[in-house]
C-alpha cells in the first residue's frame, strides 16, 4: 500500500460492523458523509475489483478503491439499501411464478452485461443473500468477491469457491467456471424461490420446470449456453416478466421489522445515527413522564396520569412504527401507495393516544 493509498482510506471512518466473519464493515466519508461498504478480502481476484473500479456494471455496487496490503485486498463500495432477497423469502416462505421470473430476468441482465466484459466476467456465488431488492423490487447483485475473469484455456478452477447448493459441480475441481456456471445457480435460485428446496431435494413443476432443469444440467453443455438465451426463454408465452411492486406482496416495512425481531422503532435499521436519535428520544419521553407534576392531584391520581401518558404515546409510536407488523391489523400495508400508508399508519396511531385519553378520564371519573 502507497502511502496515497492510505492517504485515501483513512477518510473512511468506520461507524458499524456489517459482518465480523467476513471482516465488513460500514464506513462514512468524514468529507462528504457518504456511507460506504468497506471489505477486507483475502480471496480475490484483483483484476476485476479494478476492472469495476474504472467500468462500473449497472445493478452492482459501484467500486471507489481496491487497494492491495500484504495479501489482503481493501476495498470500499458503494452501500446498496434494500432488503436482501434471503429476508425477503424468508418472510414469504416461496414465491409466485411471476415474482420468480421477475428477479430472474433481472438477473440475467446482469449477466448479460457480465459477458459484454472481455474477457467475460463470472460471479460465481449468486444466491438470495446476494441480491438486493429494492422497494419497486428492482434487483442489485451483490458481493463480488469470488467474481473472476473468464480464462477459456483454464482447464479446471484453482480455488473452490462457492456456496454450497448453489456452486456448479464445475466450482469443485470439474471444470473452468464461465457464464454457464451463473446460469446453474440462477437455476437453482428459481427453485428455490417457487419451492424453498434445492433441485436435488424437489425440483418445481409447472412452466418454468423445463427452464430450471435445463439450468442445473451436471455438464455445462446442456444447460443454456448464454445469459441472454435464457432470459429468450423466460420471457416465452406466460412466462414474461411483468413489473411487480413489493407493495403487491405487502412487505415495505413488514419484512424489516419481522427480520429486527423485538426491537423498538428507531431501532431496527443499521443506521448508527437513527439508532442514537431514537434513544435520544426515548430517553426525553421517559423523563417528561417521570417528572410530571400537577399541583392539583393526588400521588394516585398523578400515578395514573404518568400511566395512561405512557401508553398513550408508546401505543401511538409502536403503531406507526408498524411495531411488530401492527399495521396489518388495519390492513394499512395493503395500501399500494408508501404516502398512503404512512397517512393512514399516523391517522390511527393519533386515534389510539386519545383513546387511551378517553380511557384515562373515564378511569378517574369512576375513582371519585
Amino acid at each position: 500500500m502507497t502511502l496515497e493509498e492510505a492517504t485515501r482510506l483513512s477518510y473512511y471512518r468506520e461507524i458499524a460492523e456489517l459482518n465480523e466473519l467476513h471482516g465488513v464493515m460500514m464506513v462514512q466519508h468524514i468529507e462528504s458523509k457518504r456511507v460506504f461498504v468497506k471489505k477486507t478480502l483475502t480471496t480475490y481476484d484483483a483484476g476485476v475489483f479494478r476492472y469495476l473500479q474504472m467500468y462500473p456494471i449497472p445493478h452492482t455496487p459501484r467500486i471507489y478503491e481496491a487497494i492491495e496490503d500484504g495479501g489482503k485486498l481493501i476495498v470500499i463500495e458503494e452501500y446498496i439499501d434494500g432488503t436482501s432477497l434471503a429476508s425477503y423469502l424468508n418472510m414469504r416462505g416461496t414465491l409466485t411464478e411471476q415474482e420468480t421470473v421477475y428477479i430472474a430476468s433481472q438477473i440475467c441482465e446482469i449477466l448479460n452485461d457480465f459477458e459484454k466484459v472481455y474477457p467475460p466476467l463470472v460471479h460465481r456465488d449468486i444466491k438470495p443473500s446476494n441480491i438486493i431488492l429494492s422497494d419497486s423490487m428492482e434487483v442489485t447483485l451483490l458481493d463480488l468477491d469470488a467474481a473472476k475473469h473468464q480464462n477459456n484455456v483454464q482447464y479446471q478452477d484453482t480455488q473452490l469457491i462457492g456456496t454450497f447448493g448453489y456452486a456448479a459441480p464445475e466450482q469443485f475441481g470439474f471444470g473452468s467456471s464461465d457464464i454457464r456456471t451463473d446460469i446453474y445457480a440462477l437455476g437453482v435460485l428459481m427453485n428455490v424461490l417457487l419451492t424453498s428446496k434445492f433441485p436435488q431435494e424437489f425440483t418445481v413443476s409447472g412452466s418454468l420446470s423445463q427452464v430450471i432443469t435445463k439450468c442445473v444440467q451436471m455438464d455445462p453443455k446442456d444447460r443454456y449456453q448464454s445469459a441472454q438465451e435464457l432470459l429468450l426463454e423466460l420471457q416465452n408465452g406466460a412466462r414474461k416478466p411483468t413489473r411487480i411492486e413489493k407493495t403487491d406482496v405487502h412487505v415495505e416495512q413488514t419484512e424489516k421489522t419481522q427480520d429486527q425481531g423485538w426491537a423498538l422503532p428507531g431501532f431496527r435499521g443499521s443506521n448508527p445515527f437513527v439508532k442514537i436519535f431514537a434513544f435520544i428520544c426515548y430517553f426525553l419521553l421517559f423523563v417528561g413522564i417521570t417528572n410530571m407534576r400537577m399541583d392539583d392531584k393526588s400521588i394516585t391520581a398523578l400515578r395514573i396520569n404518568q400511566i395512561f401518558a405512557f401508553l398513550s404515546i408508546m401505543s401511538a409510536v409502536l403503531f406507526a412504527g408498524n411495531y411488530r407488523n401492527a399495521w396489518r391489523i388495519f390492513n394499512v400495508d395493503k395500501i399500494k401507495s408508501r404516502l398512503g400508508r404512512w397517512l393512514a399508519a399516523a391517522g390511527i396511531a393519533m386515534l389510539i393516544f386519545y383513546a387511551w385519553i378517553a380511557i384515562m378520564l373515564v378511569f378517574e371519573r369512576s375513582l371519585g
